[in-house]
C-alpha cells in the first residue's frame, strides 16, 4: 500500500489538471493554489408521509460524497482499498474538509428531490486523511445510533391543568406530539424534553388530546448517524426538526437544527445522541414557541380595547 500513496503523491498533482478533470462548477480562479474544485448531482425518492426537509438531507448526503468519492487524487486509492475503508475516508473528507459547499435544489416535485452540490477541497488535506486512514488498522462502520424507549415505563407528557374559567379561557392549548425518529419508530418519553419548554409558558397549556389543540407540535429525528474518525474518535452527525401547527390559522413553521459532534470512542454513544437529541430539539422548539407567544400576546392585548361602535349620521329633519 506504501508504493500507492507514493504513486499518487510523491509525483505530485498539478491542481489546474485536477480542476479541469473534475469538471466542476466552482469558478478555479477563485480558489487558492491547492483547492480541488468538486460538484456533483444526486436525487432522493420521497416516501409515503416523509417529510421534504429529510429527502433533502439524504440526496445532500448522497451528493456531497459523490463530488468528493470522484477527485482524481482518490482514484487509484479506490482500486486499492475495500470499500468499507474508502467510503470512511470519503466521509472524512466530506465532513472535515470539504470548504464552501454550496447546495441548489434542480427539482422538487411530488416523486423526488434533486439537488446539486459545489465546493472545494484541498489536495493537502486528502493527503492527510489519507495518511490517517493508513495508521488506522481498526476502521468501522458503527451502527446508526437509535435512541430507544426504556424498559421502564417513563411519565407521559403533563396534561392540561385544571384551571379556573378565566384562565382556561385565556391561555391556548398545545398537544406535543411523540418524537418521530428516521427510522419509523416514535417515543413518547422523549417529547418531555419539549414538554419542559412549554409548560413553563404563561400563554399556553399542554393537553393530551390533539384534537383540542389550538398549537400542534411535532418533533423529529431526521438523522442520527455515528461514523469513526480514527481509533480514537467518533463523529456524530444529528438533524432534526421541530413543526409547529397553528390549526386556528390552518399554517405551519418548521424549525431545523443540524449538529456534527466529536467524542471519544470509549464513549457511551447513546448517551451523547441523547444528550445532543435534547440539546438540538430545546433550540428548534424555542422559536416556535416564540411565534405562539406573540399570536397569543397580541390576542389579549387586543381583547383589552372595547368594541368601537361608529355612530351613524344623524337623520336631517
Amino acid at each position: 500500500m506504501k508504493k500507492l500513496w507514493l504513486a499518487v503523491f510523491g509525483l505530485g498533482v498539478c491542481p489546474a489538471l485536477a480542476n479541469a478533470a473534475e469538471g466542476a462548477a466552482v469558478d478555479s480562479s477563485s480558489l487558492d493554489a491547492d483547492a480541488i474544485a468538486v460538484y456533483a448531482t444526486a436525487c432522493e425518492k420521497i416516501k409515503d408521509g416523509e417529510a421534504k426537509s429529510s429527502v433533502r438531507v439524504r440526496a445532500t448526503d448522497k451528493a456531497a460524497f459523490n463530488a468528493v468519492e470522484t477527485i482524481s487524487l482518490l482514484k487509484e486509492i479506490k482500486n486499492e482499498t475495500n470499500p468499507h475503508d474508502f467510503n470512511v475516508l470519503v466521509y472524512n473528507l466530506v465532513d472535515n474538509y470539504l470548504e464552501d459547499m454550496n447546495v441548489r435544489t434542480t427539482r422538487q416535485d411530488g416523486e423526488q428531490i434533486c439537488v446539486e452540490v459545489t465546493g472545494y477541497i484541498k489536495d493537502s488535506y486528502v493527503l492527510d486523511a489519507v495518511n490517517n486512514a493508513q495508521n488506522n488498522d481498526k476502521l468501522r462502520i458503527e451502527a446508526p445510533v437509535v435512541v430507544s424507549e426504556p424498559a421502564t415505563p417513563a411519565p407521559s407528557a403533563p396534561a392540561a391543568l385544571e384551571a379556573p374559567k378565566e384562565t382556561a379561557e385565556s391561555r391556548a392549548l398545545v398537544y406535543i406530539a411523540p418524537v418521530k425518529f428516521y427510522n419509523g419508530a416514535s417515543s413518547a418519553q422523549h417529547r418531555e424534553i419539549l414538554a419542559e419548554i412549554f409548560q413553563n409558558s404563561k400563554y399556553v397549556l399542554l393537553t393530551e388530546k390533539s384534537d383540542l389543540a389550538d398549537y400542534i407540535i411535532t418533533p423529529e429525528i431526521l438523522r442520527a448517524k455515528v461514523d469513526p474518525i480514527n481509533s480514537n474518535t467518533n463523529r456524530l452527525q444529528m438533524v432534526v426538526s421541530v413543526s409547529g401547527n397553528f390549526v386556528e390559522e390552518d399554517s405551519s413553521t418548521t424549525e431545523h437544527q443540524n449538529r456534527f459532534v466529536l467524542f471519544a470512542s470509549s464513549d457511551d454513544a447513546q448517551k451523547v445522541a441523547a444528550d445532543l437529541m435534547q440539546k438540538l430539539l430545546s433550540k428548534a422548539a424555542e422559536p416556535i414557541l416564540n411565534k405562539i407567544e406573540a399570536k397569543e400576546h397580541k390576542k389579549r392585548s387586543n381583547s383589552f380595547f372595547p368594541e368601537v361602535i361608529t355612530p351613524a349620521a344623524p337623520s336631517m329633519p
